[in-house]
């Protein structure tokens, strides 16, 4: 199965920049940076590795090798925020900068996308389902009533319903829990079959997120 989830994301059309990049791997390779690398090369492109997120070291290695590509978890895109050296560094060859793995801050969010201009993408995943949604650079302006950040468009092939707590599909509008199914969805947990039942019901990932 992790192979084939593997194959899965490294084919998907979502995960696709459309250029041949020069991706920087600046968070551990174990997490989604590694996945971000095997596609960068895939796409023909180079991958630049650094031992730890230093957000000085960041700045330099995009000047230094025209990095096209970052992955950041929101809070390491903060911290590049903040950071005196953005008020200098020549950023003009970066076209994408991907962000997840946690919940954002919308107004940090909407400080980025003025900050670094049209290239932040939003990835929403788990483990347990592989990509779910993105959401494109333009469509960081779109906020909810309560001002929430959009977690963007379901991805190729995946399909997302909001359920009440007996599993039923509730109208637009209503808060529940997100139940998707998608290409690269578990077949589940490592003999934990109780941990599986849980998680995966009536065909669902049921994600334990609300949306």
């Amino acid at each position: 199965m992790a192979h084939g989830f593997h194959r899965q994301a490294l084919s998907s059309g979502t995960a696709a920049s459309g250029h041949a990049p020069t991706f920087l791997a600046c968070t551990s390779l174990a997490h989604l940076a590694g996945m971000v690398a095997d596609l960068a090369l895939l796409s023909g492109g180079r991958v630049i590795i650094q031992r730890s997120f230093d957000p000085a070291a960041v700045y330099a290695a995009v000047e230094r090798e025209r990095v096209t590509d970052l992955w950041l978890l929101p809070p390491l895109l903060y911290i590049l925020l903040d950071h005196p050296a953005r008020a200098t560094a020549d950023l003009s060859s970066v076209r994408r900068i991907a962000y997840g793995g946690c919940a954002a801050s919308p107004s940090r969010l909407r400080e980025a996308a003025e900050a670094f201009g049209p290239v932040l993408n939003g990835w929403y995943g788990q483990a347990e389902a592989g990509m779910i949604a993105t959401v494109s650079p333009a469509e960081h302006a779109v906020v909810g009533a309560a001002g929430q950040i959009t977690v963007g468009r379901p991805a190729p092939g995946v399909r997302i319903e909001i359920h009440d707590e007996h599993g039923r599909p509730l109208p637009a509008g209503e808060s529940g829990e997100i139940c998707v199914r998608t290409p690269s969805m578990m077949n589940g947990y490592w003999k934990q079959s109780e941990a599986t039942a849980e998680v995966l019901r009536g065909g669902w990932v049921h994600t334990g997120d609300v949306g």
